[in-house]
């Protein structure tokens, strides 16, 4: 952590030579602990440093494709609780952000960096605004490759250090047993063959550890030891996912229809779940709330599931395997096809059943969605302009199978459930 303690060189903005931030840039392959690594650092300075660093904190993952716009509104959520959706122009929203910035030191992680070139133009435009800040500020990179976590870094960035293997076999056997010590050095023999075979993944580690640990029975570990597929860590994950129970994981598909790390709440999932029909009763006095809880408690219990704070993710691969095992029913208009800024203006496959809307043409929304009779969500993250209620209405009366229509603006919710559908 010293470098985190490094005492700042005053208060003043940087000059246009000199940026007012460091960086620091780690290294690792998919599922090495990068992110964990980067959220401990936050929290400890958040919660846990005696000394005040850094006057404002901003977490952002930027992804292979990404866009620039997406990442400033979420600077700006972090720093003003706002994420200032209703800001749809480029340069407007550069200056918000720098209003937002003057005057703070600030530590900005930028989580899985997928840059290669140091003249990439969206480097430069990420990197613009944040001169505004003051002498002392930090950056954190995270990235898969050496080259790009070092595209800011004036150091040599750090490759994240495989554990040893007790200190893998000690993380293994605490999310397998957690406390337990009855007949543990059975289960730590047969612990430590499962844990050989997974080759020091922190991922893999904690999934598939988290299955065993909800069945502690020795016999059960034995056979899991016999199985070949747990060298390769997708393949592990996959084994993982297959002793969840049908409906937990048609729950754990739903997350492909959003973009890597999107956060949701508890409430949220219960509702998407339930209103997709998803959860079932096991008897009739069986509340459908309750029972959507405990899917989520069983996700978080085998590291699935990710809570931050009050929200959910799930983790980068976890979200490749939902990708893989959820086929055609899921399609995403992102940002990073966007280039004109004008909406996204392609083709949707027909038989798509759930639709994500990152941004979009009006245009498009009237013609196109409502020709994917098939759909049974449609989640709009807005931008700007809202949908207007004719289209809204179109869409409840032309659509029905549909389950879910969510539009996101501004900071507020709204879903249309109709659970009656078929």
């Amino acid at each position: 952590m010293t470098r985190f303690h490094e005492t700042p060189h005053g208060d003043a903005p940087s000059s246009s030579t000199s940026p007012c931030y460091s960086v620091i840039g780690i290294y690792g392959v998919a599922g090495s602990g990068k992110t964990t690594f980067a959220q401990y650092i936050r929290d400890y300075i958040k919660e846990e440093c005696k000394q005040k660093l850094f006057d404002t904190i901003m977490s952002i993952h930027v992804s292979e494709t990404f866009s620039v716009d997406d990442i400033f509104h979420e600077m700006l959520k972090d720093i003003t609780s706002n994420r200032h959706s209703n800001i749809s122009d480029h340069e407007e929203l550069e200056e918000k952000l720098k209003e937002s910035l003057c005057g703070k030191r600030f530590f900005l992680i930028l989580d899985d960096l997928w840059v290669k070139s140091k003249n990439d133009i969206r480097l430069e435009e990420l990197i613009s605004p944040l001169n505004a800040g003051i002498k002392g500020s930090t950056i954190l990179v995270t990235a898969r490759t050496k080259d790009a976590a070092g595209v800011l870094c004036a150091d040599e960035p750090i490759k994240l250090p495989d554990l040893d293997e007790d200190q893998y076999l000690t993380m293994f056997m605490h999310y397998a047993l957690g406390g337990t010590s009855v007949g543990a050095d059975e289960f730590v023999r047969v612990g430590r063959l499962i844990a050989n075979k997974l080759h020091r993944s922190p991922i893999a580690a904690v999934v598939v550890a988290g299955r065993l640990g909800t069945n502690p029975n020795i016999e059960f570990w034995k056979n899991i030891e016999k199985l070949d597929m747990l060298n390769d860590t997708m393949h592990a994950l996959w084994w993982s996912y297959q002793q969840l129970n049908p409906d937990i994981r048609r729950c754990l598909e739903y997350y492909n229809i959003f973009p890597k790390r999107f956060k949701l709440t508890r409430v949220e999932l219960v509702r998407l779940w339930i209103a997709q029909g998803f959860v079932k009763n096991s008897c009739a006095t069986e509340d459908t709330e309750d029972v959507a809880e405990g899917y989520i408690q069983e996700l978080v219990a085998c590291s699935f599931l990710q809570p931050e704070g009050d929200y959910f993710t799930i983790h980068d691969l976890m979200h490749d395997l939902a990708k893989k095992v959820s086929g055609s029913d899921y399609f995403r208009i992102e940002n990073k096809w966007i280039e004109s800024g004008e909406g996204w203006k392609g083709d949707v496959p027909r038989d798509v059943r759930h639709l994500f809307v990152q941004n979009y043409d009006s245009e498009w929304i009237t013609e196109k969605i409502l020709r994917l009779e098939k759909l049974r969500t449609i989640y709009v993250v807005e931008r700007g302009t809202l949908l207007e209620d004719k289209v809204i209405e179109s869409i409840c009366k032309r659509l029905p199978k549909l389950r879910v229509l969510s539009i996101d603006w501004s900071n507020q919710y709204c879903a249309l459930e109709n659970p009656e559908s078929s």
